[in-house]
């Protein structure tokens, strides 16, 4: 990695700032507490409730048997032999299968709680130094506050692990709230294959989640992520995903969303290296009252970098979204390739959706396109596929999946994506 871009990618490594886990929740406690809260106002929060993320009095959650969603699909991923699976757990780490690929010089994963000191793991200064050059607003400085633990998966330079690693993480219980990181970083030359797997059932109150994942890759290195988040009723979660790049660095990142109360996902890429690629792609069924509100962000700061994303969802019901994307162009990012696309289908008449798609260009030479789509599904082609022998019910799933399929077909073949289709799509839950 040059030193321009080393300096861009790993924050002030000298940096004084807080010596563990404690210190930094005292040192973002004070900011929650003067904050405000986001502007409804604003189309970052056009259909969504921030206070809906606040945890109010909510417990701090706890260890406790699996849901039936997170044991379902731990089964589904132990029945894949070469598997590295994690279950991060609220106040533990436990492996399955493979531990391994895990425990030694392919990939270090270490979990970091209150007093675990910061300075003998130099992986972690990329996110460190990245939240001491920004201020965060109300709903991050709430969950630093919070912070419980903090997950690092390392891999060195010059190094690809065997298989992928699977993490699964578990809603918290009734009336509970977790605050969870995880920081990956990945050296030169050196690549990752992550998938997160997000699960819960339905609770008669509230379970809250806030969970961000923190994204570095040096020169010349490779991440993959797949995301499957499936939850139930009364399920709020948070997400906040941060990416930065190095020179020829190349990041993929696909985001499933199925079934919860209120969403709110935030993902922002840095392109700070020449040559680097970004791709992100996303989907949402959404049902019932479900919210979803979306924000990205691709920033590119250097020439010659590549950047695209694509989210797509459809709604049913009273179901809403709402999607703000920007696109930021600096003076000196002359070659960008940047795309953006947002694309809804409304199953409902009540249902609701809104796409604010924006640019911000200060060099004179990119390519660069947004756009943003909203189609409904009326009665009258309803009733051609009744008409066709398929009932409603089925009728809907297949417009669904067909709408989805060019996102969810991204997931590998096999069980998961059958996983996909059949449990997150197929509207069982």
């Amino acid at each position: 990695m040059d030193a321009s871009t080393s300096s861009r990618t790993a924050g002030a490594e000298s940096h004084a700032g807080p010596a563990n886990l404690t210190e930094l929740n005292d040192l973002y406690r004070g900011l929650a507490a003067v904050l405000p809260l986001p502007d409804l106002r604003t189309e970052a929060w056009h259909y969504g409730r921030p206070d809906r993320f606040l945890p109010g009095e909510l417990q701090p959650a706890t260890s406790a048997q699996l849901s039936a969603r997170a044991q379902s699909v731990l089964e589904l991923l132990q029945s894949e032999q070469k598997l590295t699976v994690l279950e991060f757990q609220a106040d533990n780490l436990e492996f399955h299968l493979n531990r391994q690929a895990a425990d030694g010089e392919l990939m270090l994963v270490q979990r970091f709680t209150a007093a675990d000191a910061f300075a003998g793991s130099p992986a972690l200064q990329p996110w460190l130094g990245d939240l001491s050059q920004r201020e965060p607003e109300r709903l991050e400085a709430e969950a630093l506050a919070r912070l419980q633990q903090i997950l690092l998966i390392h891999v060195p330079a010059v190094h690809r692990p065997d298989s992928a690693l699977h993490l699964l993480v578990d809603m918290p219980a009734d009336g509970q709230a977790r605050f969870e990181q995880i920081v990956v970083n990945v050296e030169s030359g050196s690549e990752l294959e992550l998938h997160l797997h997000i699960a819960g059932d339905d609770v008669a109150g509230q379970s809250l989640l806030h969970l961000g994942l923190d994204i570095t890759l040096a020169d010349n290195a490779g991440f993959r992520l797949v995301r499957y988040q499936h939850t139930g009723n009364g399920c709020d979660i948070r997400g906040m995903e941060r990416q930065r790049l190095g020179r020829d660095a190349r990041c993929s990142s696909v985001s499933l969303f199925s079934g919860g109360r209120h969403l709110r996902h935030d993902v922002a890429t840095h392109l700070l290296g020449s040559g680097c690629e970004s791709i992100l792609r996303g989907l949402y069924r959404m049902s019932g009252r479900q919210t979803a509100s979306i924000f990205s962000h691709q920033d590119h700061q250097v020439a010659n970098a590549h950047s695209d994303l694509l989210f797509k969802g459809t709604l049913l019901d009273r179901s809403a979204a709402s999607y703000l994307g920007q696109i930021s162009v600096a003076p000196d990012a002359q070659g960008t390739d940047a795309y953006q696309s947002n694309r809804s289908l409304l199953l409902s008449p009540q249902a609701r959706s809104s796409s604010s798609p924006q640019l911000e260009i200060e060099a004179n030479d990119v390519r660069c396109s947004h756009g943003a789509s909203v189609a409904n599904v009326s009665a009258e082609e309803l009733f051609y596929l009744e008409t066709r022998g398929i009932d409603p019910e089925t009728g809907r799933h297949l417009l669904i999946s067909g709408f989805l399929a060019e996102v969810a077909d991204l997931v590998p073949e096999g069980a998961l994506r059958e996983y996909v289709y059949g449990e997150m799509l197929g509207g069982r839950g």
